[in-house]
């Protein structure tokens, strides 16, 4: 066991965002969040990261509280990829990938080989080793999705949270971003938290669904549990058909028109 959380409440502005949440995350998993918009998977991701403190409750990672962790002690244990990416433009890639390193990095350690090896190892892991010398500003949206992985590999922690890491890209990089993130499933024993929308990649890719509804863990359970019929008009609202995929028994999730 890696991570936990009891007892989760969170209010903001006396608007209850999430209720009464308990679960707890594994090592080496990948668990896919999904739920309508406004339904409590960024402040999830927040309160696990530390970005924002639950009005009651506690995230512990074995055992220790998170919230008592500095924020550079903390980056050793949990990296994270937000939603909305703003890096400095006039940054080179190899530069940002590289600040990933700095929770090892002090008056008593400096940087060393070591650190640009590990850097390199996860650009040659993201593909991205032929953009170190471009600038920010000079490569695509789904390149710099790509960096920002690399930068929170580059942090070498066990639990790696991505907000809406396939948002925004076209049907291609998602597939390669989601392929990446089971990478790093196999090779590091990582725990992936994301949330997602496409419900279809989500059971592709996902060992674990949890699923949110106005800031209450409606369902929880692997994605041929918890992807049926009922469960996605209760929590989507939205009349959908469900078929397996023959080739490897995923969910195909089909919205109906009306």
């Amino acid at each position: 066991m890696v991570l936990q959380l009891r007892d989760i409440n969170l209010t903001y502005n006396q608007n209850l965002i999430l209720s009464n949440i308990n679960i707890n995350f594994n090592q080496g998993e990948i668990v896919g969040l999904v739920g309508k918009n406004g339904s409590g998977k960024t402040s999830m991701i927040n309160i696990i990261n530390g970005l924002q403190k639950p009005t009651s409750g506690i995230v512990s990672y074995n055992g220790e509280n998170i919230n008592s962790m500095s924020i550079k002690y903390r980056s050793k244990f949990i990296s994270v990829v937000p939603q909305k990416i703003n890096f400095p433009t006039d940054y080179k890639v190899i530069d940002l990938v590289y600040m990933g390193r700095n929770p090892y990095i002090d008056f008593f350690h400096m940087g060393s080989n070591e650190d640009l090896e590990i850097t390199y190892d996860v650009m040659e892991m993201t593909n991205i080793v032929n953009l170190s010398d471009k600038l920010i500003s000079e490569i695509s949206g789904g390149e710099i999705q790509r960096v920002a992985i690399a930068m929170a590999l580059n942090q070498r922690s066990p639990i790696l949270l991505l907000d809406e890491p396939t948002s925004n890209l076209d049907l291609v990089h998602q597939v390669m971003v989601l392929d990446l993130v089971k990478k790093l499933k196999n090779k590091y024993n990582t725990s992936i938290i994301l949330s997602i929308h496409d419900l279809t990649l989500a059971s592709k890719y996902c060992d674990r669904i949890v699923m949110l509804k106005d800031g209450i863990l409606f369902a929880e359970g692997k994605p041929l549990e918890i992807f049926n019929q009922q469960n996605i008009e209760d929590v989507f609202e939205a009349k959908v058909r469900i078929n397996k995929d023959p080739l490897d028994d995923s969910i195909l999730v089909i919205p109906e028109i009306i």
